[in-house]
């Protein structure tokens, strides 16, 4: 049996204001031909489906997957998708509620959309071969039924969480050896294992709630998802898959995949990862217009590449420089900064300061420092007023006399 792992589309996220939606759907329509290629009986995804929980915007995304995955599961595609972290409590119930969107051509039975743990039954596509799905998503106290609140602190709520954990993984496997004996068993989670080189996306590893290695059971294959960056665990039967695209600067050297995993029964034939076209991320810092230039002239496709953008502590007027890199760089992110001045710079820049003319030496700065500037005028009548309202006030110690 042929299983695609992929885990985290995070779709309808966002990174610093830029809308991701055409990218994460241009990943799963490269996912889709892996797909067809590879004629995959299963469909898995190891949580963080989504990243929106805007109900005006979720109808467009549940129409736009069903599109994709609609026709495939109607020729026997098989899909798999626990929740992870990012997934909106609300949102797999609704989406249970409207999986025709997902198989319009009854294949509603080949879709399975978890929040709690289950066991999952699938089979391959000419129904030659049955395996069964431990889905493990990602934990909080409704999806585990555990009682709201009560913890004396975050450790105690973690503790108790991975506690749960740990029980309904050995749950899961008791069941699947009592129910179906015989039939092979894999394991998917969304989960932070100890001991696992973890960036993760939007949360910090002291939020997450890890796992032991050792609670793992000894399956043929075990599909992680929750960390974007793809990594074995000692052995090619324990994978994270990694993120379908990179969604911020600090996935910016990732490759980004799925893996084809086949199976014989409860034995691991191979693994093999299948690239993904992810967008590039590129920092760069400028000083001239001349630099942005520069850099959009240096890239393989500056259209898709989200930018973040430095300014030199030594570059001229700010506002050009931004206005002319939104023009230059269509995927300009998040906020636009100024890189502080080395040391020593900013002392030097009061040499010539005279205490005994304070309004010459600030107009004589101005006048040097915002030639060229547009907004000069603008800044030069705010400190007049300034200036202004500094000689008309009293000094500490006139006024204290």
């Amino acid at each position: 049996m042929k299983i695609l792992h992929t885990s985290d589309w995070h779709l309808g996220a966002r990174t610093g204001g830029i809308d991701r939606t055409d990218d994460l759907f241009g990943r799963i329509g490269e996912l889709a031909t892996v797909i067809d290629e590879h004629q995959i009986d299963c469909l898995l995804i190891a949580g963080d489906v989504f990243d929106e929980a805007r109900s005006d915007r979720l109808p467009n995304l549940f129409s736009r997957l069903g599109r994709i995955l609609g026709p495939r599961i109607a020729e026997g595609l098989s899909v798999v998708a626990i929740a992870g972290n990012h997934d909106r409590e609300q949102v797999f119930p609704l989406l249970r509620a409207a999986t025709a969107l997902l198989a319009p051509d009854g294949g509603a039975g080949r879709v399975t959309l978890t929040e709690r743990p289950t066991l999952v039954h699938v089979t391959s596509r000419d129904g030659s071969e049955a395996l069964q799905i431990a889905c493990v998503p990602y934990p909080t106290h409704t999806r585990y039924q555990l009682a709201a609140g009560g913890w004396a602190n975050r450790d105690d709520k973690h503790a108790e969480l991975a506690a749960a954990v740990r029980r309904q993984i050995a749950e899961l496997a008791e069941k699947a050896e009592r129910d179906n004996p015989g039939v092979p068993t894999l394991l998917t989670g969304h989960m932070l294992i100890r001991g696992t080189e973890a960036r993760l996306y939007g949360m910090t590893e002291a939020d997450d709630i890890p796992i032991e290695r050792e609670d793992l059971p000894g399956y043929g294959y075990i599909a992680l998802g929750h960390i974007h960056a793809a990594q074995r665990l000692g052995t090619d039967a324990i994978r994270y898959c990694g993120s379908v695209e990179r969604m911020d600067r600090g996935e910016s050297d990732d490759t980004k995949g799925a893996i084809v995993v086949t199976l014989d029964g409860d034995r691991l034939v191979s693994t093999q990862t299948v690239p993904l076209d992810a967008c590039p991320f590129l920092p760069i810092e400028a000083t001239t217009v001349d630099d942005l230039v520069a850099f959009r002239d240096a890239m393989v496709d500056p259209d898709r590449t989200m930018v973040s953008l430095t300014i030199g502590a030594d570059a001229g007027s700010m506002g050009v420089l931004v206005s002319r890199a939104r023009e230059l760089f269509p995927r300009l992110y998040g906020d636009i900064t100024r890189r502080r001045p080395p040391p020593g710079v900013i002392g030097a820049s009061v040499v010539g300061f005279d205490r005994r003319d304070v309004s010459g030496t600030v107009r004589g700065w101005l006048e040097r420092n915002l030639i060229d500037d547009p907004d000069a005028p603008a800044l030069s009548a705010l400190a007049e007023e300034l200036l202004a309202e500094i000689a008309t006030t009293p000094s500490d110690a006139g006024a204290a006399q």
